[in-house]
């Protein structure tokens, strides 16, 4: 049987399909406490995934089985003296970091108090509070290795959008940077990324279309500035380059979910993706800007993003596929060449839950948090989940996928997942 699908699947890639991509549904649906926004962010390094849910004021953790290719439920992570959790979660190793609300005052967010914490799971459990600080929490968390950035976009006008990356000596984790943008700058610190060597801090609020930061760890163990990607088309505004960033060593991709092709004719708001390489000096130059296929005004395709090697999953949590209401969408980009300077991006997936909505009238924010590794392969969020009021959802796609498309059709195990021709 596996045979018959294996030889399926090449005559039907083979052959020019009807669209681009193939359709590729969930292997397993993640779900949480009963309308608790379960999915509004997922991180994944590996065998272990965090999933979001502020409603119940939990982090859900599950463990990748390498032998079954499947998630299994772990420990529910309730941070003691939450009030509230801020948007963001992130993932590196055995530790989960996350943003716990302690107070939210009397006029919030500019009355609450906020703490960023690192919950190592083993060897050795602990939780050690990184920073305590007044304002609004972080709206962005990514680490890898012995780092960890958040971004704080400031939405209260009382103390400016910065950022902060901290590092851990073995021991103990200290604060290796702080940057804060200019006053009245609301937008610097919505998106962060980091591969450990590279740090990418994203402000969609700048200027006309927005930029991104660019920072690098030094030969010292600090973290130092290297510059600023500003966006410039001067045939449109309001791309919003930088609400999503991903780094992974010598590629660097930003989302721009208000970007159109210009105004001249006009051409809808669909989103897209820019890719950077590195050249020769060590500087991130623009190689391409990347729609999905099909993409329609205000899909807001580039608002959530996540990389890895050279695969990447797109979201677009304001797709509209079954009806007038947004229901969100997902899409996975591979990567030609050996690097993003010497190869480009094509779309040939699109991902889907199923079912995707119960009510076809419900709006979904499916694609509003996506999380990839080529190890555990790729979890999509959809926080409004089926009915559209909050119940929400993460759906799990194998990583055979990854592979398959990746290193060609040697490597692959085809009964994980199912794919046809829209």
């Amino acid at each position: 049987m596996k045979t018959l699908r294996a030889l399926a699947l090449l005559l039907t890639l083979a052959t020019p399909p009807l669209a681009a991509f193939e359709t590729i549904s969930a292997d397993e649906t993640l779900s949480g406490g009963s309308m608790g926004e379960f999915g509004l962010r997922v991180a994944v390094d590996g065998a272990l995934a965090a999933v979001l849910s502020p409603g119940d004021l939990t982090i859900q953790l599950f463990t990748f089985d390498t032998s079954t290719q499947g998630w299994t439920v772990g420990p529910t992570l309730s941070p003691s003296g939450a009030v509230g959790l801020g948007p963001a979660v992130a993932v590196s190793g055995l530790t989960v970091f996350y943003s716990v609300i302690t107070d939210f005052g009397a006029n919030p967010p500019a009355t609450q108090t906020y703490e960023v914490r690192a919950q190592r799971l083993f060897p050795s459990p602990q939780v050690v509070t990184l920073i305590a600080s007044p304002g609004a929490a972080p709206a962005a968390l990514a680490a890898a290795e012995d780092v960890v950035l958040l971004g704080v976009p400031r939405g209260d006008g009382n103390v400016q959008s910065h950022m902060r990356v901290f590092g851990y000596d073995g021991s103990t984790w200290s604060q290796l940077l702080q940057r804060a943008a200019e006053p009245f700058d609301l937008g610097y610190g919505s998106a962060v990324a980091t591969d450990g060597t590279w740090f990418a801090v994203g402000d969609p609020a700048e200027g006309d279309n927005g930029a991104v930061e660019i920072l690098i760890r030094q030969p010292g163990g600090g973290v130092g500035y290297v510059n600023t990607i500003v966006y410039e088309n001067p045939l449109q505004s309001g791309a919003r380059f930088g609400a999503s960033v991903a780094v992974d060593e010598d590629c660097l991709v930003v989302g721009a979910p208000g970007y159109n092709r210009g105004f001249i004719p006009p051409t809808p708001d669909t989103g897209a993706i820019v890719s950077y390489g590195l050249n020769q000096f060590g500087l991130w130059t623009p190689q391409e800007t990347v729609v999905p296929e099909g993409a329609l005004e205000d899909d807001a395709w580039g608002d959530s993003l996540s990389l890895a090697g050279a695969n990447l999953v797109l979201g677009g949590q304001d797709v509209q596929r079954l009806n007038a209401n947004p229901q969100g969408d997902a899409a996975l980009f591979r990567r030609s060449g050996t690097s993003c300077a010497e190869g480009s991006w094509s779309e040939y997936a699109r991902l889907r839950a199923t079912p995707l909505v119960i009510d076809p009238d419900a709006p979904a924010d499916f694609g509003a948090a996506v999380a990839i590794d080529e190890l555990s392969g790729v979890l999509v969020g959809d926080p409004m989940g089926p009915t559209g009021e909050g119940d929400g959802r993460a759906y799990a796609y194998s990583a055979s996928l990854l592979v398959l498309f990746t290193d060609g059709f040697e490597t692959g195990d085809l009964s994980q997942w199912s794919a046809s021709v829209p």
